[in-house]
């Protein structure tokens, strides 16, 4: 069966910023004694991560976007990033991003002029400043990518799925190759049937092409 499209996290995958809220908390002071504690309970599992989510923004009401953009303009992404996904078009691989974080990085690196579907949660922006409310779309990675494969009509083995974090464990192990890109755990590598360690797309690009010349072998025999 030949691959479809590939998955990516974004957040520690795509960059080397691997928490764009622990950014934002740093910058706005607003971890640290304060929106810490909600994740402990969280943890504990006496919320859910959309109410965690919730807790976390309303202490960034009133900041200015702009300030906050900011935070994300000097992003370092991994060596031959950019050539690689677009390697990965021409071959007619679709290209989707799944990140639980927030959606300036995603801007920041224009995802959307190379990415087919990119799914984040949004921080509310009104009047060029934040809110302090969050639309949660992606709390857990496995059933956001179950109803876009629904959707699609793509099954599970015509997928790659590359990630770094316990929070991309799910769908690595459910995807038709898994890929471990700079793994920040070992459940991230057991899930996964391929590593990088190297922040570099250059091993990705050559063990994904190797795949899809034994799925095409396989198709013609």
């Amino acid at each position: 069966m030949r691959y479809k499209l590939i998955v990516f996290d974004i957040d520690g995958t795509l960059t080397d910023n691997p928490n764009p809220w622990l950014t934002i908390h740093h910058y706005l002071s607003t971890w640290k004694d304060l929106t810490e504690k909600y994740k402990e309970v969280f943890l504990k599992g006496e919320i859910t991560y959309e109410e965690f989510c919730k807790l976390e923004v309303m202490h960034w009401k009133g900041a200015d976007v702009a300030e906050i953009e900011k935070l994300f303009l000097n992003l370092k992404t991994p060596a031959n990033l950019f050539f690689v996904l677009k390697e990965f078009k021409k071959i007619g691989l679709r290209l989707v991003a799944i990140s639980s974080g927030v959606q300036f990085i995603a801007e920041a690196l224009k995802l959307k002029q190379i990415f087919d579907d990119i799914f984040f949660n949004e921080i509310e922006v009104k009047g060029g400043v934040l809110t302090g409310e969050v639309k949660v779309n992606v709390s857990n990675k496995v059933v956001v990518l179950d109803e876009y494969l629904k959707k699609e009509g793509v099954n599970y083995k015509e997928v790659i799925v590359i990630g770094d974090g316990n929070n991309d464990v799910g769908i690595l192990k459910k995807a038709g190759l898994g890929i471990a890109f700079c793994p920040k755990s070992k459940s991230v590598r057991r899930a996964a049937e391929f590593e990088v360690t190297d922040f570099d797309y250059r091993e990705i690009l050559a063990y994904i092409k190797k795949h899809l010349n034994f799925s095409l072998q396989a198709t013609k025999i």
